[in-house]
């Protein structure tokens, strides 16, 4: 889960992997959209994407239950939806950290704008369930094998186009291990690099790039970049996101 917002161009941005893990194998459970869009009348656009044991599936019905005629009126009601969606995820087994971030375009300022939320301080280092500002939000990277990537101006679309060199930046996550459980990490970063764009003209998905990775078995990056029919098929749309997701996470 990735948020940066380019105040020149006038946008924001949110880039997300479509995996789902077994937090205990590695594997992959499922593929699935991580992003979901709002349009608040004329007045805003907004993409909100979760991570951690907070899915989409969880968060999505308390996002849609809001009922509001600008931003600042669904952002006030932001906090509420991401503790229902949580209470919602820990009813199904889930639990431990989890985060948001909300990519916006007011259209009466004119602007882009971008916030974070968690249940804790880790990703925002701010007051839990509390939207807090926030211009660029990375999931982590070794940033010592991507130095030129760790010293990208990611805010300056002189410097970092988010449709060119976006998969450069999930890339780079793919190839660092997370950590699913106790003792345990491998990577976690799969099934197709999608790119959401938020602007005047609305919500934008797209689809950068699909990886070969299989329903039932952990990422193997091993394998490249090639895909067989069979990947091909899963990538563009054959596996659906199922609910149960006790020991499922969404790290990216």
């Amino acid at each position: 889960m990735n948020l940066i917002v380019q105040e020149q161009a006038k946008a924001a941005f949110v880039l997300t992997d479509t995996a789902y893990f077994d937090v205990l194998t590695g594997a992959v459970k499922a593929f699935g959209p991580k992003v979901h869009g709002i349009v608040i009348g004329e007045a805003a656009y907004v993409a909100v994407a979760t991570s951690g044991r907070l899915f989409l599936h969880h968060v999505r019905p308390h996002l849609e239950a809001i009922r509001a005629s600008t931003l600042r009126e669904f952002l006030a009601a932001m906090p509420d939806a991401f503790r229902a969606g949580e209470a919602d995820s820990l009813a199904e087994g889930g639990g431990g950290s989890c985060a948001a971030v909300i990519a916006a375009f007011d259209r009466a300022a004119g602007r882009a704008y971008g916030w974070g939320i968690g249940n804790n301080t880790m990703a925002f280092r701010a007051r839990p369930y509390s939207l807090v500002p926030t211009r660029k939000y990375l999931t982590g990277f070794d940033e010592e094998k991507y130095p030129a990537l760790a010293d990208t101006e990611f805010g300056d679309p002189k410097c970092w186009n988010p449709a060119a060199q976006g998969v450069e930046l999930l890339e780079a996550q793919r190839a660092d291990d997370f950590d699913l459980s106790l003792g345990f990490s491998a990577p976690a970063v799969g099934g197709q690099a999608v790119l959401t764009r938020v602007d005047r003209d609305g919500i934008n998905h797209t689809t950068l790039k699909a990886w070969p990775d299989r329903v039932g078995r952990p990422i193997d990056l091993g394998l490249g970049d090639r895909l067989g029919w069979r990947d091909r098929l899963q990538a563009f749309g054959r596996e659906k996101l199922r609910p149960v997701p006790t020991l499922w996470l969404a790290p990216n």
